[in-house]
């Protein structure tokens, strides 16, 4: 019963894109909001729009937006937040953005925070730099509630972590039903 929950995450990943471009916007009045620049391949080939390694540019500052769907890791036994493919960089490369949003999709609605850059970062190794990190926000094992997991633990988790809270964005909310 939760508005796209039946999307595919490809399609619900660029709606909730779209609420937080237009968010940021709202936020920083008088910014210069902008389409990323594709940039070129490794083969150096034009990337398609789609493929560019940020999602929009404000005032030139290079922002991505990343969303992870509430879900209950049953293997585990706790709800957890995971974000993925987040290129961070590293030691020998630069981050493919300067600022980095964390869209929360949970039954209630949408939770936007500033990424401070270390909470819940895990690496794979080589492949991190082509596939990039993830990173994973849990509630406790075994408390079985969304509700409680999300309110007692992750996000709590995510604030006390150095993420800022941007806002909430309920499911009826204007900027929610205005998206494309």
């Amino acid at each position: 019963g939760v508005p796209l929950a039946d999307c595919s995450s490809k399609a619900r990943g660029t709606l909730l894109t779209a609420v937080v471009r237009e968010m940021d916007a709202r936020l920083h009045p008088g910014a210069v909001i902008e389409d990323a620049e594709a940039g070129t391949c490794v083969d150096g080939s034009r990337r398609a729009q789609n493929q560019a390694p940020y999602d929009w540019q404000r005032d030139g500052r290079r922002v991505a937006c990343k969303s992870a769907q509430l879900t209950w890791a049953a293997s585990t036994r706790y709800w957890k937040l995971q974000f993925s493919k987040v290129k961070l960089g590293g030691e020998d490369e630069e981050a493919a953005f300067d600022e980095l949003l964390l869209v929360a999709y949970t039954p209630r609605g949408l939770y936007v925070h500033r990424h401070g850059g270390r909470l819940g970062v895990s690496t794979a190794g080589k492949t991190t730099a082509a596939t990039g990190s993830h990173i994973v926000v849990g509630g406790p094992i075994d408390e079985a509630e969304w509700s409680a997991a999300l309110d007692d633990a992750v996000l709590p988790k995510l604030e006390e972590g150095g993420c800022k809270r941007l806002a909430f964005v309920p499911f009826d909310d204007p900027r929610f039903l205005a998206a494309p």
